[in-house]
């Protein structure tokens, strides 16, 4: 399966959601490999920082054209700042599924917003890939919530998970670890916010289960708000 993770917007949490995601899946036995297709290398950074003792993820160097690992179980592509989404297909011919994390600021959802239009115009949001919101820095309590909401119900993507504003993330990413390598009674909560963006990522042939998964992801989303 081929994720990418998108914004034209830096800083917002591409990179976040590549590795973490990388990590879930590495320690659930996949083989996996990250694309860093950003020439700042943050994503390949992360897994040359990664323990041994950890399990092992293949950091791909793709802004530099190298295309190997291709056949990995999991290949997640972290896109740079500004990419033009227009070369997605060409770039990442064999994608299933976009994230695009956005945080609960004004910025953020103005670019977003012209993002999402530049996906209308490539035909991106009426293809057979499926696309999904990720809230990166999210609190619960945040006065901008109700605002960031009402954006996002007008955009004709989903909202597929909520990643909470928590320093586990800094301490995991600093020695190249993720969430899901950390002690489970540590990062519960974090695990959990997980989720919904897990289920979401799954293949699914049946449309009833597909739309009951939804229904279920709904629901789990709001118990984390």
């Amino acid at each position: 399966m081929h994720v990418v993770t998108v914004n034209t917007k830096g800083g917002c949490g591409k990179t976040l959601l590549a590795t973490q995601l990388a990590c879930y899946y590495a320690s659930s036995g996949k083989s996996v490999a990250i694309f860093d297709h950003d020439s700042q290398q943050s994503s390949k950074d992360w897994v040359k920082a990664r323990p041994k003792r950890c399990a092992p993820i293949s950091a791909v160097a793709a802004y530099a054209g190298e295309m190997h690992n291709a056949n990995a179980d999991i290949v997640i592509h972290d896109m740079p700042a500004g990419y033009d989404v227009r070369d997605l297909q060409k770039d990442v011919p064999d994608v299933k599924k976009i994230l695009i994390p956005i945080m609960p600021s004004p910025t953020d959802m103005r670019v977003v917003w012209r993002f999402c239009m530049m996906l209308s115009y490539t035909g991106l949001l009426e293809s057979d890939i499926e696309i999904g919101f990720v809230v990166n820095r999210f609190r619960a309590n945040a006065s901008f919530n109700d605002v960031l909401m009402k954006f996002l119900n007008r955009l004709d993507v989903p909202v597929v998970g909520y990643i909470r504003d928590t320093q586990n993330y800094i301490h995991a990413n600093n020695r190249g670890l993720g969430i899901f390598d950390l002690p489970r009674a540590r990062t519960a909560v974090d695990r959990k916010s997980w989720e919904p963006v897990i289920e979401w990522l799954q293949d699914i042939d049946d449309e009833t289960f597909a739309q009951e998964l939804m229904v279920d992801i709904v629901q789990k989303q709001l118990a984390l708000v």
